[in-house]
């Protein structure tokens, strides 16, 4: 016994068929463009702290006032606040106008900020190799994020 294909039920497969070969393309122009960009060490999603879009797609320019910001975490964090003081501290003052997204900051947003290695202007590279960026400039010195490392490392260990 022959089954007939009626041509509604075969539109709908070729349909099927059609997406299916369109997701799949899709994703892969997604991975390679994601894989370029990591590669180059460019903006890859939202900016963080102390950066802001830039005027072309795909830049990052520093925002003065909220990259002080991030220098006086560091430095607070550096000599000796721990982070919920910190947290405690930018609350207070209402620095959260400076916060992406007007919020409140909390212990994570500080964590971010300390472990966050586009603010000494390296970045993640496809083989989770550090390697420069090519948008964001440095906001912290090599230097100073390390030391905040170390603090980190030593704070957890206890």
């Amino acid at each position: 016994m022959t089954t007939v294909t009626t041509l509604p039920d075969f539109n709908q497969q070729l349909a099927k068929v059609a997406n299916e070969y369109y997701y799949r393309s899709l994703r892969q122009n997604i991975i390679m463009v994601k894989k370029s960009q990591k590669m180059n060490g460019q903006k890859m999603g939202p900016v963080c702290l102390g950066y802001k879009d830039g005027a072309k797609r795909g830049e990052v320019d520093i925002e003065p006032k909220a990259a002080k910001l991030v220098k006086e975490i560091y430095n607070r964090y550096i000599f000796g606040q721990s982070q919920a003081e910190i947290v405690r501290w930018l609350n207070e003052n209402h620095l959260d106008k400076l916060n992406s997204h007007g919020k409140q900051f909390y212990p994570s947003t500080v964590r971010r900020i300390l472990t966050n290695t586009l603010y000494t202007g390296w970045c993640y590279g496809p083989n989770d190799e550090l390697i420069r960026s090519m948008v964001y400039e440095p906001i912290i010195d090599d230097d100073t994020f390390l030391k905040a490392k170390n603090i980190r490392f030593i704070r957890q260990k206890k």
